[in-house]
């Protein structure tokens, strides 16, 4: 079922792109895009206050708007400021929309004059605080790519909007001072326990979603009657946690190479869609452990171990393509709009290495690849056909 739903996302991706795309194409309907990358971005930061308020739904069985209070580390200690770890609708961060948010509305800001532009500043300001407080360093970076784009169209101009550039250099700093671990954040178990109640706790702290709480499992003796529940232990946390203080690579490391391991027990066919994360459960041992039931991390390995080396190549090769047209965008003479789209998919590409992502698929940033390739490519097509058109017209 899950093979199928990525395939059927991929045709749907692809489809759309193919067909649909060339023939809806214009300049004005970049804006709306862009307009509409914007207000995705808005919708999250704002449905996230909507849940911190309601303390949290169940949503198809799984807890949603429930966030760690986080508090604010410099050189690994506590400052006393705290803040809601608000990433909008989603079981799990996705910072990738609030990364592409920033450069839309950055962009929207540039072109627009009067109150829209105020509107447009203040959308911008908006998703750099609804990303900030995620405190992902991925997300940051993909920001700080994005919005890099658009200085280098200014640049390009011989002109520099020091809002862009500001924010820009802002996301840069920020995400390197928190892989460094300059900044960092600890999640205040108690103050969370005090807003969301008791079982909040064990909610955040339980990275398997199938076995959170409290949950009685069934003990069975042969022989001897009906099962009986025996009560799981009753787990006690620490008031504070240490969330974000330091680089996460070291675990990336690990689990990309238990992804190689897998991988040498199956090189040709990978393990099949949707097996990322339990394909190398066996390769993590010793310290490695705690991460069992982790995905790779990366898109690469993911393709790997998935799809073996011939899923890899694909990828790989996918990915070449969709850099060679987001680059040729950004260094070339492109529109403006062009540009910050380029932007968004060299993010996309960035964040390849340290997501798992898919070709396709359903998920935003995995259409997203796939769309804005497409129109990358099919506008550089466009404007080498207009280049022969008018050189045939010389001759």
């Amino acid at each position: 079922a899950l093979s199928a739903t990525y395939v059927a996302g991929l045709a749907l991706s692809l489809t759309t792109c193919a067909v649909i795309l060339p023939g809806w194409w214009t300049a004005e309907r970049m804006e709306r895009v862009i307009a509409a990358i914007a207000l995705i971005g808005i919708v999250i930061v704002a449905t996230g206050w909507l849940l911190l308020t309601l303390r949290g739904v169940v949503l198809f069985g799984k807890d949603v708007g429930v966030y760690f209070i986080e508090e604010l580390t410099l050189f690994g200690q506590g400052t006393g400021v705290t803040f809601f770890q608000n990433y909008g609708p989603f079981v799990g961060p996705s910072t990738e929309p609030l990364a592409f948010a920033t450069a839309a509305s950055l962009y929207l800001a540039s072109r627009t004059t009067g109150i829209r532009r105020l509107a447009a500043y203040a959308a911008a300001v908006v998703v750099i605080a609804g990303l900030v407080v995620t405190f992902s360093r991925e997300g940051l970076i993909m920001a700080a790519i994005a919005t890099a784009a658009l200085v280098a169209y200014d640049l390009r101009r011989h002109r520099l909007n020091v809002a862009v550039a500001a924010a820009a250099g802002f996301l840069a700093i920020f995400a390197l001072t928190s892989l460094m671990g300059v900044v960092g954040v600890f999640g205040r178990l108690d103050l969370t326990a005090q807003w969301y109640g008791q079982t909040a706790v064990p909610i955040l702290m339980n990275p398997d979603h199938t076995q959170r709480g409290d949950v009685s499992t069934p003990s069975v003796t042969p022989g001897q009657g009906p099962p009986v529940a025996t009560p799981s232990p009753v787990v006690v946390y620490p008031a504070v946690v240490d969330l974000k203080t330091a680089s996460s690579l070291d675990a990336r490391f690990s689990l990309w190479a238990a992804a190689l391991a897998a991988t040498e027990k199956s090189p040709v066919v990978g393990y099949g869609l949707g097996t990322d994360a339990t394909a190398i459960v066996p390769y993590l041992n010793g310290q490695d452990a705690r991460l069992q039931g982790v995905t790779t991390h990366s898109t690469f390995m993911r393709m790997l171990v998935e799809m073996g080396i011939p899923g890899l190549l694909l990828q790989v090769w996918l990915s070449l393509v969709a850099a060679a047209v987001a680059i040729r965008a950004i260094f070339r003479r492109s529109s403006k709009a062009m540009t910050v789209l380029a932007g968004c998919l060299a993010a996309i590409i960035f964040h390849e290495l340290f997501g798992t992502l898919i070709f396709g698929g359903f998920g935003y940033s995995n259409f997203l690849f796939a769309a804005l390739t497409s129109i990358l490519a099919l506008s550089d097509l466009d404007r080498k056909s207009t280049r022969l058109n008018s050189s045939h017209a010389n001759i």
